[in-house]
């Protein structure tokens, strides 16, 4: 479809959607400086700046679908973010930053090659879903981690999570490294207001510490942005409880055999 549906139903059910396949190039998409409900058309995945690269974003613009996102960081680096392919029969939200109305198509290059020839899916890391699809909306997060723990977050498997009031996850990510500072690219799923809390967690030894943080979930909300993202602090203490366990896990004893020989 060329635009994005939502569709809410009481019961598990099949859609099935039925017409010929369109030549991508020949559909123009027209981008207003809101939200914009966009479909993808084309029959193969492709990788987001490769399936872009007819528009020009303006920096700070952000896609999403329902459990991921990117954003346009600039000709250098171009589209960042936990979106990394995009594959048909999935809608999208597009906020333009432009201070007017913008036209792109998707490209026909790439529509035929191999589905999964250059494709990263999301979330393809069971480890890091939640449920998503048990809301019908999102916010979006650019974290910058203030790292004072004397390691790389990224190298360790380490990512950051939010949690409701009930315990449920609401959204949770590995953190990536990105010139040098690490950043950390959250969706968190909701319908109404919330607060949520904030957590470190260790994919290693499945493990989640508490940084004390409260986070109000707004609907379609975007915190931060990749110039002044929004600052997630590492305390000393809880640094020193990371790394005192990470030194403990890296100890090895070998065992000293006796003999009376």
């Amino acid at each position: 479809p060329l635009y994005l549906y939502k569709l809410k139903k009481t019961t598990n059910d099949t859609l099935i959607i039925r017409g010929t396949v369109p030549n991508p190039s020949s559909k123009t998409i027209t981008l207003t400086p809101v939200w914009n409900w966009i479909g993808y058309v084309s029959i193969r995945n492709q990788e987001i700046n490769a399936a872009l690269a007819a528009l020009t974003p303006t920096v700070g613009d952000i896609i999403k679908n329902k459990y991921s996102f990117a954003t346009y960081n600039g000709v250098s680096q171009g589209w960042i973010g936990s979106l990394k392919t995009l594959i048909p029969g999935e809608g999208f939200m597009y906020k333009s930053l432009a201070a007017s109305n913008k036209t792109f198509t998707w490209p026909f290059v790439g529509m035929f090659e191999i589905a999964n020839k250059t494709a990263t899916r999301t979330e393809q890391d069971p480890y890091w879903k939640t449920d998503h699809w048990a809301f019908n909306s999102n916010m979006t997060i650019i974290a910058d981690v203030e790292n004072t723990c004397g390691f790389d977050f990224s190298k360790e498997n380490f990512g950051l999570g939010f949690k409701d009031r009930l315990g449920n996850w609401r959204g949770k990510n590995p953190i990536t490294r990105i010139g040098g500072n690490d950043y950390n690219f959250l969706t968190l799923a909701g319908d109404e207001p919330d607060t949520l809390s904030c957590y470190l967690i260790d994919k290693a030894k499945d493990q989640i510490y508490d940084l004390h943080s409260k986070l109000n979930f707004t609907p379609n909300a975007i915190l931060g942005n990749m110039d002044h993202p929004y600052r997630i602090v590492l305390s000393s203490e809880l640094c020193k409880i990371v790394n005192k366990e990470e030194l403990e896990e890296r100890i090895i004893v070998n065992p000293v055999v006796f003999s009376n020989d």
